[in-house]
């Protein structure tokens, strides 16, 4: 094989028609060959053509580049469903609409072409639909949010942090922390967010301050840049000598400790209300009315009648108190109030119809029917009608306790010069709300 394994050195016969070697050689397979990959070679030195290592990274390149289209359109609808606090998933059966997140998926590929590529021609574990994904999806987007808060926190410097034990529906105990700072790049204005939940294994003063302070650390905010703190009056938060303020301020002297204010007002509330037999009955009695009509066929029967008498308004039914925010039973007995001849009617069909719950029916008619009770409730209602928008001001994320008592037209300060005359003059303020209800009174 001339010039491919063997040297050449017949140069009498290396060119002519029929015996010339080199001739003969242009012709074979393998000088065709080679000429062709040094054509190629010398394209791609002179830029002329890409080489085999780009045609491979520009594959590469398309795939990732498709991918990331496709993470984007299904990154889009967890961030829509999460703006809109929509459950992702449904039940575990393997239908059509198998939970909201799927369903906004389908439809979405309706007129998202790689997305409806995507849904087509993937294999079936790698489709990024499954709630394991759903779930790395929901908190990478928790994370971007944090690291963008947390940047913000940084660049103010100092900070106070804001803390309150809660269960999820599960029982577990945790514990919600959320950052108050001022920010100023938006003209100082001061902002409170919530930065996450960590998981408490004991409700001790201790464990809650450990987990504070490596929550903190571990979000990249040092508590030596910590100037406040803010929880409720628990003895475990607020205790002067072992709760979390005063751990906390063996570390950061410069945290001070403030107890919620709104808190505190609802303490008052609490107190008042529970210290007057009259009105702890009252509540006590509403609380029976709308555990009695928040279920079943009474239920239906509520909202029958005040479909029948035209008096739909508002929340449906009578809503169930809460029993730590004595300020929103504001909607409790308003409702209750609103709703007392259509209730009344209801209790007596119910009481009429000679079933398990006629007599707890009666009962509660004739409790409604009291004179004490009505008036009882009116004069709460108005009383926590006073109160409940100081509650909502002091639990307003950028309320400013410097400008607050500045600001004479607020709302809450009307609120309570009114709440002021109202008590000086009780005796005129009652006969005035008795005489409204009197014809109702009459009519019960």
């Amino acid at each position: 094989m001339t010039f491919q394994t063997e040297g050449f050195r017949d140069w009498k016969n290396a060119v002519g028609e029929k015996r010339g070697i080199i001739s003969n050689h242009e012709k074979t397979p393998g000088h065709m060959t080679a000429s062709t990959l040094a054509e190629n070679f010398l394209s791609v030195t002179k830029g002329q053509m890409e080489n085999i290592q780009s045609v491979i990274s520009k594959t590469y390149s398309d795939k990732v580049e498709k991918n990331r289209k496709t993470l984007l359109s299904i990154l889009d609808v967890v961030i829509n469903l999460g703006q809109r606090n929509v459950a992702f998933r449904g039940n575990w059966k393997g239908d059509s609409e198998d939970g909201n997140f799927i369903h906004f998926i389908q439809w979405k590929s309706h007129f998202d072409d790689v997305l409806s590529q995507h849904l087509e021609t993937a294999p079936g574990n790698a489709k990024y639909l499954s709630p394991i994904f759903q779930n790395e999806m929901i908190s990478c987007c928790g994370d971007e949010i944090r690291d963008f808060i947390v940047r913000r926190i940084q660049k103010s410097k100092y900070f106070s942090v804001l803390a309150d034990e809660t269960a999820d529906i599960s029982g577990t105990e945790q514990l919600s922390i959320c950052i108050r700072y001022v920010s100023e790049s938006d003209n100082f204005e001061i902002h409170e967010d919530f930065l996450g939940f960590c998981p408490l294994l004991k409700q001790d003063s201790e464990s809650i301050t450990k987990a504070i302070i490596e929550q903190l650390s571990k979000w990249g905010l040092h508590v030596s840049l910590l100037r406040g703190q803010g929880y409720d009056g628990a003895s475990n938060m607020s205790g002067r000598l072992s709760g979390v303020q005063k751990r906390i301020q063996e570390v950061q002297p410069r945290a001070l400790y403030t107890h919620c204010r709104s808190h505190a007002l609802n303490l008052v509330v609490v107190h008042g209300c529970t210290d007057v037999p009259i009105v702890r009955n009252t509540m006590t009695l509403i609380e029976k009315v709308a555990v009695f009509f928040s279920a079943g066929t009474r239920k239906h029967k509520l909202q029958d009648i005040l479909q029948e008498q035209g008096s739909d308004d508002g929340p449906r039914g009578i809503p169930l108190m809460s029993d730590t925010r004595w300020g929103s039973r504001i909607k409790t007995v308003s409702a209750f109030i609103s709703k007392l001849e259509p209730t009344h009617s209801a209790l007596q069909e119910i009481e009429s119809d000679c079933t398990r719950n006629s007599e707890k029916a009666s009962r509660l008619r004739n409790s409604i029917e009291s004179f004490d009770t009505i008036i009882t409730s009116v004069v709460t209602q108005n009383v926590l009608g006073y109160i409940w928008p100081l509650t909502l001001k002091l639990q307003s994320p950028n309320v400013d306790k410097v400008q607050v008592p500045t600001k004479k037209e607020d709302k809450w300060q009307k609120s309570l010069r009114a709440f002021a005359m109202m008590r000086k003059d009780s005796a005129k303020y009652i006969n005035k709300q008795c005489s409204w209800q009197t014809p109702l009174m009459l009519h019960l």
